[in-house]
């Protein structure tokens, strides 16, 4: 068995848990292509005793070409790099960015594309960097950031904490030039699989950030009074504008520090990620007529089974959703509810104790409790113009890394 090994790389110190596969799929990321074809390539032929080496020739397409030995004995790397042959300034360059918006969609209600999707969402300011750069501030009232525009077009990856939102907002809101999804890249998604908080103040929190690099504490307030309506009116205010832009820039900051603390996503778990942002981008068609129709039919069944609530009760009660009415009400008939759950409404339809006006009372409740409107009307909220609804999953949503439903929650219909 190989040994394990400690190694250094561009200066940084990794710990002794990488292994010769690991490294490997490191190398292969960055040479734009799969990991499987760079260990076919390598072959056995490439092994020469305990050193596994990777030429130039097993790195094309060229974005970089790195030549690479490891030695197994002295648990030593060496790394060289040859110049590439065509060099522009995306080239293997991130670029961070943060949108702030203003809307009177309610984004957790809608999620990110129906909220950029909605017509009263516009874009208050962008803040974006490449590489360590100082961010940039663009707000609608300057030209296009065309550098931006062109660094993307030459292929630079685009960070974003829960990108789908900045997706949307590029596509939805402003209509700009289409980014590919295998060039977006999400920092939460890095933070959700390695068990740090989806919240970027929170994540920042838990890998000790401080100083330039914290997470604004006043954005918060910003957000509720220039992001939505405030007391039933938009709120314009110059002085709280240059505020969230400043926040909006140091949120950028915040971003980046975390995304260079974190460990990239490696080999098929990026292929895993993009193929769950072409799930949601593409969204799920509903059938809007139905679900109109289905809340239809709930409201006149509601409506009727509380005019025969109000009966049975004589006037005392005309629903069964006030848990305190309805036990005093049973309680009255000569019948104890214990609690007023499933359960509990299920074992005393059964129990031979309960009268006959209790039992169709409780058959009301268990019958409104089942057409509950929640789901149809989180359907509907969350419905774009195009009739779909999209954003549903969360990538690692759970510590086990699998997905979890949102709004409606696909997974459980």
């Amino acid at each position: 068995m190989k040994p394990r090994l400690s190694y250094t790389y561009v200066g940084e110190r990794f710990p002794e848990h990488y292994m010769k596969d690991v490294i490997v799929g490191e190398i292969a990321q960055q040479a734009g292509i799969s990991y499987q074809i760079l260990k076919n390539r390598m072959g056995m032929k490439k092994t020469r005793g305990h050193a596994i080496v990777i030429t130039d020739d097993d790195l094309l397409p060229k974005k970089r070409v790195v030549t690479k030995v490891w030695n197994w004995k002295r648990k030593e790397r060496h790394c060289a790099y040859s110049k590439p042959k065509v060099v522009t300034e995306a080239h293997h360059m991130n670029i961070t960015m943060d949108f702030e918006t203003y809307s009177e969609c309610d984004i957790f209600k809608a999620g990110a594309y129906a909220y950029a999707d909605h017509d009263t969402t516009e874009v208050l300011c962008l803040a974006w960097a490449l590489g360590d750069e100082s961010p940039a501030l663009w707000t609608p009232d300057m030209p296009l950031p065309q550098r931006l525009f062109d660094l993307i077009e030459q292929g630079a990856t685009v960070w974003a904490w829960n990108s789908f939102f900045e997706m949307s907002i590029w596509n939805q809101t402003l209509g700009w030039p289409s980014i590919a999804i295998s060039q977006w890249r999400d920092s939460a998604a890095l933070a959700a699989a390695q068990a740090y908080p989806r919240a970027l103040g929170k994540c920042g929190d838990a890998l000790g950030l401080s100083g330039d690099d914290v997470k604004s504490k006043r954005g918060k307030l910003l957000i509720q009074r220039l992001c939505k309506p405030y007391r039933g009116e938009r709120r314009q205010d110059p002085d709280m504008f240059k505020e969230l832009c400043d926040y909006c820039i140091q949120d950028v900051v915040a971003e980046r520090e975390i995304r260079t603390r974190l460990r990239n996503l490696r080999g098929s778990e990026v292929d895993v990620w993009i193929t769950d942002q072409v799930i949601n981008w593409r969204g799920v068609r509903l059938d809007k007529e139905s679900i109109n129709n289905a809340l239809d039919i709930i409201e006149q069944h509601t409506i009727k089974s509380n005019k025969r609530i109000y009966e049975l009760t004589g006037g005392a009660m005309d629903s069964t959703g006030s848990r305190a009415k309805a036990t005093a009400w049973v309680a009255e008939q000569g019948y104890t509810l214990t609690a007023y759950d499933k359960a509990t409404i299920a074992a005393a339809l059964d129990d031979p104790k309960s009268s006959p006006i209790v039992r169709e009372f409780l058959k009301i409740r268990q019958s409104l409790s089942r057409t509950s409107t929640k789901k149809f009307e989180a359907m509907l909220k969350c419905l774009g113009q195009d009739g779909r609804a999209h954003g549903v999953l969360t990538y690692h949503g759970a510590a086990t890394g699998r997905w979890v439903g949102r709004h409606f929650q696909p997974q459980n219909l």
